[in-house]
């Protein structure tokens, strides 16, 4: 039986600990614990970078990608994978890319259900970046043991805490079975793992690092962190319909870059809010989640009325939202 299952991993955390402690990205009262524990001429380093390591709604820059999300897909969960990591990155911008894409070849296949391969277009994209990124994985492989000694032991007991309150929960809905059922799309994978994250108060949440892999903050209300692990189940279970739009819609050389731009924030509204839609027949009318920042009074209206008419198809769905919805 497919599955999602809460899991706990010391490598993810650290990631989004460097991000949270420096007041990039999260800023918190887990900020204010924990600054502390970073050298200062690395938070302010972090703090002058911000802009290249902050991401938010599929908004980022072309650094997120390497330094933030694939380390935390990957757990790297002691100062040697670090090290190694970041060893092999900044080989293959200086000279030879096939060690870093053997080392982790299972993983970078895993990942393109859910992004673009890794390949010579990600490493190019951050060539000239050399420096910075050196300097990134000193701050990481640096302030490790800090992280190790003093921090995950506080974090790593409320966490696993959590996580056990998650899946008692999680087994008794299936929630990708519910989501196969309605969609009439196979789920890629048999475990889809959300992994919790204390560090991330006051940031994007739900940050998708692979089709089988969500970061969750570890405190919100239970019952709003089930409906929203089953929400983006759906966003999952969906998402070749997001690769063919974006496909066509980066293709057509007839549109402006500031157009495309503006076709896919409207796409991205539709989307999150057909999945809240859909949620809505998994769990129910009353989700304990909104997404007005999406416009999502009006999206779910017309999907209503859709859905009522006998329109049931996510693709046609989406595609009358765009077509008639501006």
């Amino acid at each position: 039986m497919k599955q999602v299952v809460a899991v706990v991993d010391k490598g993810t955390n650290y990631v989004f600990h460097i991000l949270a402690a420096s007041g990039v990205n999260f800023y918190s009262d887990y900020t204010e614990k924990y600054s502390n524990t970073l050298k200062r001429k690395d938070l302010d380093f972090l703090r002058r970078h911000k802009k290249l390591l902050s991401f938010q709604n599929g908004n980022a820059s072309e650094l997120v990608d390497p330094i933030i999300f694939f380390p935390a897909y990957l757990n790297l969960d002691s100062q040697e994978k670090i090290k190694e990591y970041f060893n092999l990155l900044l080989d293959a911008l200086i000279k030879d890319e096939m060690p870093f894409i053997k080392k982790y070849h299972d993983y970078i296949k895993r990942r393109m259900l859910w992004v673009p391969e890794i390949n010579s277009v990600w490493f190019e994209k951050i060539k000239d970046k050399v420096s910075l990124i050196e300097k990134l994985g000193k701050i990481y492989i640096e302030n490790f043991h800090t992280y190790e000694k003093e921090v995950w032991p506080k974090e790593k007991e409320r966490l696993e805490k959590v996580a056990k309150e998650i899946n008692k929960k999680l087994r008794k809905l299936n929630l990708i079975e519910c989501w196969e059922k309605l969609t009439g799309i196979d789920f890629k994978v048999s475990e889809y793992q959300i992994v919790l994250v204390s560090a991330i108060k006051n940031g994007p949440n739900a940050n998708s690092l692979g089709y089988d892999r969500n970061v969750f903050y570890s405190e919100n209300d239970i019952e709003l962190t089930i409906d929203f692990i089953s929400h983006e189940v759906g966003t999952h279970i969906m998402f070749d319909s997001v690769k063919t739009f974006m496909e066509k819609m980066f293709l057509n050389t007839n549109t402006t870059m500031d157009d495309k731009t503006k076709k896919f924030q409207r796409f991205y509204k539709a989307y999150e809010c057909l999945a809240q839609f859909f949620n809505t027949k998994i769990l129910g009318e009353e989700l304990n989640y909104n997404l007005s920042n999406f416009e999502s009074e009006k999206y779910l209206s017309f999907y209503s009325k859709l859905y009522k008419s006998g329109t049931k198809s996510h693709d046609k769905m989406l595609k009358a939202a765009m077509e008639t919805l501006k």
